[in-house]
C-alpha cells in the first residue's frame, strides 16, 4: 500500500472514532453505524485541503460542521467539546 492511501486510510480511522467517541446527540449505539459518515466526510476533506490546520482551526470546523448540519437548536456542544474532539484526530 503506498504512503498516501495509508494517511488516508489513518486519517479516515481517526477521525471516525473520534466522531463516535463524541456522539454529540447520543445517538450511538441506538443508531445506525453511518450515522455521522457525512460529518466524517466533510472533516476529512477538511484536513486534505488544509496540510497545516491547527487544534483551534479544526475545533472550529468540527463546531461549525455540526451545527450547520444539525442546528444551533440541536447541536449543544461547545468549542471547547470540539476543541478535544479535534485533538484527539491531530494528536
Amino acid at each position: 500500500m503506498d504512503n498516501k492511501k495509508e494517511k488516508v486510510i489513518s486519517m479516515l480511522s481517526k477521525v471516525t472514532k473520534a466522531i463516535k467517541e463524541f456522539d454529540p446527540l447520543d445517538l450511538l449505539p441506538y443508531a445506525p453505524p453511518d450515522e455521522y459518515d457525512s460529518e466524517i466526510k466533510e472533516i476529512i476533506s477538511f484536513l486534505e485541503n488544509n496540510n497545516e490546520c491547527n487544534l483551534d482551526t479544526l475545533s472550529y470546523k468540527i463546531f461549525d460542521i455540526f451545527n450547520k448540519t444539525l442546528g444551533d437548536d440541536i447541536f449543544d456542544k461547545s468549542i471547547e467539546d470540539c476543541y478535544q474532539v479535534a485533538h484527539e484526530i491531530l494528536d
